[in-house]
């Protein structure tokens, strides 16, 4: 050894109150921070993913991330990786929200396809209630099995379930197909944030999170218009089959650029992992949110309420819920929803306005393009072009709420504005009718927007203000899970809404021509090809009373979320209170 490599070795060597482990020559070796890079073949560092002195990847805490790695690699090449690794996660998300809503334009010219008006309820709720369903058991499966290969595989079964909407020959075939890409888009959402945690140091991952977040939201929010595009100038399966190239490039990007992490709880069998799960709540919880959707698609449509078949529904609904709390308290230690979690007034409340806020978006934002392909007569694209305004103005507030918030530091009085602003644009969509103008849906359509817009991530801030840190992950996946069952069951029920209004009504102006059950079977567009022109006016009078009866439901929830806003309490996001560290866990 000659007197500069003695030389170099001591400038490298740590104090010797250093806690790395020595290796064969005495030298102190730091964990070396992995982020795969084909291009250079080096190691990048700024991951949560960690090599020891036993060789195995590991997920550290972040303050492994403040010790210099022995090598430091270029800048340009860490920054290149990460970039090109949160471009994959972001195009997946936005694939995963825009599923939410772009078949709003869509489900018209899918009913006149399958001739399916019934079934278009399911359309929506099919996909939120799988999702719903997945959201927790995915967060500790995460935590069971390296978050690489969870994700790959979420983005496998979301694809799949794309695929056979894609291609699928009937309605039932079709609903089968949304619920496993609702699967699969649990573990995308749950896995998007878990990857930055682990590709991000601490400091890096408010931004990181919020671009997410944005993400998440703009393409919810433009979900209709991109469904109109395709259904006017390709198809509407088309809105699925872009899903695959997409998807399927993000997937081997995530392949290639990161390397696998070890998982958080190791040395667990099967059984010990499947107890974690509490697959017995799941047992009450799923077979009860079906008997809620069913009975919220017959009831007062398909059969009068005091039908049998209707009240067999909600009997089950109700025991199977009962049991779900009782399996929730006689095992708290894995239960899906921890009692200390939801014993906080002010989780409560978010809970509260985040179910309500999610209910108003996902009915209004399902109801206005029919309401535009119905009543004013315009094709799939225009409907989605005409949506525009509430697209702009949500972004716009989503992007205002997060500045004021950060300047004032609370988030209940945004959470108060939101309320009134978006019962006030709901309450003017509701009173929308087939003389209303193009200045008048435009503006309330920016209402509506801004309102839902500033209190988009208003119920996340609350969880991850008032919650303990190790509680936060749990709070904002509650958060999630409640917004996607607020928006199941607000489709459902808007679907049901506007279905009992059109069959009860349309035979008082068809004269006994056509029976009404043809009409609302043939599609929702179809309408036209068979009323005459002497009941056209009348039947579109009809239409129009009975999507109201949908933006009422939507005005409804908006209301109510008020309750929810005025219930949180006045906590500082700036202050000495609450977590310390950012969770993994995200909502939409």
């Amino acid at each position: 050894m000659t007197p500069n490599d003695k030389d170099e070795r001591r400038a490298r060597s740590p104090s010797p109150q250093s806690d790395y482990p020595l290796d064969e020559t005495g030298t102190a070796r730091a964990p070396t921070i992995v982020i795969s890079n084909p291009n250079d073949g080096q190691e990048c560092p700024g991951t949560l993913t960690t090599t020891g002195d036993d060789g195995n990847s590991q997920c550290k805490e972040d303050g492994a991330l403040n010790r210099p790695p022995p090598v430091q690699p270029s800048q340009s090449s860490e920054h290149e990786a990460t970039v090109v690794l949160t471009i994959a996660i972001c195009l997946v998300v936005f694939l995963m929200s825009l599923d939410r809503t772009i078949l709003a334009t869509a489900v018209p010219s899918i009913t006149d396809d399958f001739h399916s008006l019934n079934d278009v309820g399911w359309y929506a709720s099919g996909f939120l209630f799988a999702s719903s369903c997945m959201l927790l058991p995915f967060g500790k499966i995460y935590t069971f099995y390296s978050p690489k290969w969870v994700y790959v595989i979420s983005i496998c079964i979301f694809e799949v379930g794309s695929l056979i909407c894609g291609v699928a020959p009937s309605s039932a075939v079709f609903i089968v197909g949304r619920a496993i890409a609702g699967a699969g888009s649990a573990g995308i959402s749950v896995g998007a944030f878990t990857l930055l945690a682990c590709v991000l140091p601490l400091h890096k991952r408010p931004l990181y999170n919020g671009i997410l977040g944005a993400v998440m939201g703009v393409a919810a929010v433009a979900g209709p218009l991109l469904g109109g595009v395709f259904t006017t100038l390709v198809s509407w399966r088309w809105c699925f089959f872009i899903n695959l190239p997409i998807g399927g490039v993000a997937m081997l990007i995530v392949f290639w650029y990161l390397q696998p992490v070890q998982a958080v709880q190791t040395g667990l069998n099967v059984g010990q992992q499947l107890a974690q799960l509490d697959l017995l709540g799941e047992l009450f919880l799923i077979p009860s949110t079906i008997c809620l959707l069913l009975a919220l698609q017959w009831g007062g449509a398909q059969y009068r309420w005091s039908d049998g078949r209707v009240v067999a529904v909600l009997v089950t609904f109700s025991a199977f819920l009962v049991a779900f709390v009782v399996v929730q308290m006689r095992y708290p230690d894995t239960a899906t929803i921890p009692s200390r979690v939801v014993k906080s007034k002010s989780i409560i409340a978010a809970l509260i306005f985040a179910a309500c806020m999610s209910a108003t978006m996902m009915v209004v934002l399902w109801c206005i393009p029919l309401w535009f392909q119905d009543i004013k007569n315009t094709t799939a694209m225009r409907s989605g072009i005409n949506t525009i305004p509430i697209l702009m103005s949500f972004s716009l507030g989503t992007a205002i709420s997060g500045i004021f918030v950060g300047r004032i530091g609370y988030y209940t009085p945004v959470a108060m504005a939101s309320s009134a602003i978006t019962a006030t644009g709901a309450g003017l969509i509701w009173k929308w009718n087939t003389s209303t103008s193009a200045r008048e849906w435009s503006g309330h359509q920016i209402l509506l927007g801004f309102g839902l817009g500033i209190g988009f991530q208003q119920s996340s801030m609350a969880a991850q203000t008032v919650l303990m840190p190790d509680d936060v992950p749990i709070g904002l996946a509650l958060v999630n899970v409640i917004q996607q069952l607020g928006g199941a069951l607000s489709v459902s029920m808007g679907q049901n809404l506007f279905k009992a209004s059109l069959v009860h009504n349309l035979g008082a102006v068809l004269h006994g021509s056509i029976n009404p059950q043809s009409i609302v079977k043939t599609g929702a567009t179809e309408f036209r090809k068979f009323a005459s022109q002497r009941d056209l006016p009348g039947v579109l009078l009809v239409y129009n009373s009975a999507l109201q009866q949908a933006f009422l439901l939507g005005l409804i929830t908006a209301t109510i979320s008020a309750l929810g806003s005025c219930l949180l309490e006045w906590r500082s996001v700036k202050g000495d209170q609450g977590p310390r560290r950012q969770s993994a866990v995200g909502t939409v």
